[in-house]
């Protein structure tokens, strides 16, 4: 098999024309497949089999999109989508069906009046109608979002977890399986730092271990890595924190894989260099644990600029172009190191680049769910945990 890779500028916007297809590249080298998880306006890349195995549209399967009425379901939107990548031999991961902080919920729902027999017999129906309606179709699910200890312990729980309690969780995962038992269903935090010891990490292990102690059925969990590259692990911390759900018998899915660069930072090589570091350290990650199938990429569509984490663009003249983010995980994947492994052993690995950046003064924010700057605070300052949504320098 041989792949052409045209190099047009380095440093800069550091662009590369390829024609590399990296569904077949990471199959190659023994993953199960490359997606792409989008909003369907990456034409016509999107549709190309061989270099997106997988595709998957999250906002399609939201609560709300679906079931905007109680019981009147809407399936339109989603069968298009479904459709169009199944015509082009793709698969479909489907996402978003049940979530913890309500995201996507509609206001019938999340403000409405329940006892625990009624939201109980809401929540099943919802989940067996819209996992049967695409039964056959979606190939895996992100059954459950955010539901750790981490969430409800900061009063932040959704309507399932008010009224339900944790049991809002399994009762989910039953009903996905009963409506179609051929599909993999999987559990999706939102967020991972890569972290074998930290409290997203921690809290998303404790749930899953109790799901697995409960016979629940789940097949694995889908971490969402958005990370700053600044605090990018290296490898082997990387496949020490996929270990630990490997070790409790569940498939490893990579979704919405973002790494930035923090707004503010210096246009620099030092920063473009230890963003692309963190993706190829990802990838070679996926690739030494054998239950990782795969990775999907998350796209922005806007103009690459070396604050942030696009993959694909339009240039000034509307050319569909990648960035050299996509030659670092190209080179990964053609140039596999070693067999995977099916625990969390790893050799060890060479320090990451650690590019230098400001440190934030006094009450400045320093972390929290989508935030994209600094995390280090002034020697006489600690970066404090405040909540899921903020971290201050204290």
């Amino acid at each position: 098999m041989y792949f052409k890779l045209f190099l047009l500028g380095l440093l800069g916007s550091r662009v590369v024309r390829v024609t590399a297809q990296l569904n077949q590249l990471a199959q190659a080298a023994g993953l199960d497949y490359f997606g792409l998880s989008n909003n369907g306006d990456l034409v016509p890349v999107q549709d190309n089999r061989s270099e997106f195995g997988r595709r998957s549209n999250p906002s399609l399967f939201e609560w709300g999109a679906l079931e905007t009425t109680q019981g009147r379901f809407t399936f339109d939107a989603a069968d298009r989508f479904v459709n169009q990548a199944i015509s082009q031999g793709q698969r479909v991961h489907c996402a978003n069906l049940v979530d913890g902080l309500d995201l996507g919920l509609p206001q019938w729902l999340s403000q409405g009046t329940w006892t625990k027999p009624k939201l109980h017999a809401v929540l099943e129906n919802h989940v067996t109608r819209v996992v049967r309606h695409f039964r056959g179709r979606c190939s895996s699910w992100d059954v459950v979002s955010r539901a750790t200890d981490l969430y409800f312990d900061s009063e932040l729980g959704g309507v399932f977890y008010r009224i339900l309690g944790p049991e809002f969780v399994a009762i989910s995962f039953h009903a996905a399986r009963i409506a179609d038992p051929a599909a993999k269903l999987y559990y999706h935090p939102w967020t991972w730092s890569g972290v074998d010891n930290d409290a997203t990490s921690n809290s998303t292990f404790r749930l899953l271990n109790r799901l697995v102690n409960a016979s629940a059925p789940i097949d694995g969990v889908s971490l969402g890595l958005g990370n700053y590259s600044g605090d990018f692990p290296q490898k082997g911390g990387l496949v020490a924190s996929l270990g630990r759900f490997v070790a409790l018998g569940l498939e490893i899915n990579l979704s919405d894989l973002l790494i930035y660069i923090p707004a503010g930072m210096p246009s620099s090589e030092c920063w473009r260099t230890q963003q692309l570091e963190a993706y190829e350290a990802v990838t070679a990650a996926c690739l030494r644990v054998c239950q990782c199938l795969g990775r999907f990429l998350t796209k922005t569509w806007h103009l690459v600029t070396t604050s942030n984490s696009v993959l694909y663009y339009t240039d000034a003249n509307g050319t569909l172009a990648r960035t050299s983010i996509y030659g670092a995980i190209e080179s990964r994947l053609r140039e596999r190191e070693e067999e995977c492994v099916p625990t969390s052993t790893s050799p060890p690995t060479p320090a990451p680049t650690r590019c230098p950046a400001p440190l934030l003064p006094h009450w400045a924010q320093c972390g929290g769910w989508g935030w994209y700057g600094p995390t280090e605070c002034q020697e006489q300052y600690t970066c404090t945990y405040v909540n899921v949504d903020y971290s201050q320098c204290l």
